[in-house]
Parts: structure tokens; sequence; C-alpha cells
């Protein structure tokens, strides 16, 4: 369910209220109909693709969705992606990455570029694109890899996806959805705590950056999988503000903004991030 603000009135909107009124059909057979859509140098028979995340895809998935002619984009986590662009061009069959914008994606890049393992089409995939790093990152690609297909993502407003493009992306990734918390979690709000199920509209909650914000709109869902993460209940897609580990040494309270990221409780791993907690 999806709560949204209309003429200033808040109403919960489902499945049940929303209805596509038909018009008049002009082809005698759907058979007639072609969803394909161009993307890049290629035609695919579907205009849709599955998320690239790492519960979602896998390279047998992606290697099946390749060879039927649809489009794909393998996750970022875990994953050699030389040997996976190798192994996809073996197969004769075009290689889709998703990369982030610190510096171990960095150096997958170069790897990619001095071993001449050039994918077709490269995600950069962070929660937030319409930052700094973001533009470094595209900037380089579009210098060093031309013949890249860049699909930037994630965005959510107008301004975001003008400036990207200007940029140099060929497309971009829109909408930016968070996870939610279960009931029971404690938030901190100006007033004190609350349970996060008692939350109203005006209500100014502490984010992660120290600071209460406002209230604007509230929404709930049914979640079946759930995930515990520093004695937090939450759903697999709930994002947490980290950092690598790798970055402790140099990282200080002026830089941390460039090297800390968003990333899914599924994805974390303790011995990796370090979650970055409000002061």
């Amino acid at each position: 369910m999806q709560v949204i603000n209309l003429n200033d009135r808040l109403m919960e909107i489902g499945y049940k209220d929303i209805n596509l009124i038909p018009r008049k059909c002009i082809v005698s057979s759907r058979e007639e109909c072609d969803t394909s859509i161009t993307f890049g140098s290629r035609k695919f028979s579907m205009p849709v693709f599955p998320a690239n995340m790492k519960s979602v895809v896998n390279e047998k998935t992606c290697e099946f969705l390749a060879s039927k002619g649809w489009f794909y984009a393998m996750h970022r986590f875990g994953i050699n992606q030389i040997e996976f662009i190798k192994k996809m061009h073996e197969l004769g069959l075009y290689a889709s990455v998703s990369i982030g914008v610190n510096g171990d994606s960095q150096d997958e890049l170069e790897n990619m570029l001095e071993t001449n393992n050039i994918p077709e089409y490269v995600v950069i995939d962070v929660a937030n694109a319409w930052s700094e790093k973001v533009k470094i990152k595209v900037e380089w690609i579009r210098k060093n890899m031309p013949t890249v297909f860049l699909i930037v993502g994630n965005v959510a407003t107008s301004g975001a996806v003008r400036e990207i493009q200007d940029w140099g992306a060929c497309a971009l990734k829109i909408g930016i959805a968070g996870g939610c918390f279960v009931e029971g979690t404690i938030v901190i709000v100006k007033s004190g705590c609350k349970k996060i199920e008692d939350i109203e509209i005006g209500d100014f909650v502490l984010t992660h950056r120290n600071r209460f914000k406002k209230v604007l709109a509230i929404s709930s869902r049914k979640e079946k999988k759930l995930i515990r993460i520093d004695n937090v209940v939450c759903t697999l897609n709930h994002e947490f503000y980290v950092l690598d580990k790798k970055y402790q040494h140099i990282v200080n309270d002026n830089n941390i903004n460039e090297y800390a990221e968003w990333i899914p409780a599924e994805n974390l791993d303790k011995n990796k991030y370090f979650i970055i907690k409000s002061k």
C-alpha cells in the first residue's frame, strides 16, 4: 500500500483502487504487438529487466536472460567481473555488469581496460546517483570506455535526470525505494522515542546525519523475510549507511561522506563494513 498526498489530503491507495481504462483496440491479434526495445546497439524482446541485486540475479540467471534476447545486469557483490565478462563473451553473449563508486570499483574498471575485457553495458549502482563521486565515475567511463552503454542509478528527481544525462549517462534507473523497519523498532523523535508504527505525519525523526527531519508521509507493507542487523530487525532491502573497513585509516569527520555508501541489509558483511551511527 502506498500513501500519497493529494490536494493536501493523505489518501491510502491499494491495487483495488486503481483500474486501467481500456481504449479502442487497433490490432487483430496480440501477436501483432511488439514489446521489443533498442537499448544501445542491441534489440531486446522486452522493455523490462530484473533488478541487479544479489537476491534477484546470479551468473546462471544472466546467461539465461542473455541467451533469450532479454536484458540483464549482473549484481556487483562478490563477483569477479573479468571472469564474468570473459565467460559471457566466450558463450557468444553480451556482458552487462554493475559497479559502485569507491576504490575497488575503479580497480575493476581499470582491470577491464588493461585486459581488454570491455563489457557492452555498465550499470553504476548506488542508492543515490546524484553525487560528485558518480559524476567522476561517469566521466572516466565515457573517456576510457566510449563503446560502453552506460546506465546510472538510482535517481528520484527531474533535476538529477537532467544533470546526470549531461554528465554522459546513456540511460538512468529511476526510483529510490528504501527498505523498512518492522513494528516495534524504536525511533528517536524530537519529543523522545516512539515505536515506528506510532510515528505520525509532522513528527521530526532523527536521521543518520544527526539531524531531525519532518515526516511528510507514511506507508507500510507486509514482508515475509526479515533480517537482524546490530540488534535491529528490518527488511532485506533496508539500506544502511556504511563504511568499508579498508578506508578506516583515512576517513575523518570531514571526508566521511566521500567514502561512506548506502547498501541493503542483505549485503552487509560485518567483516567488511562498519555501520555509521548518529552521534
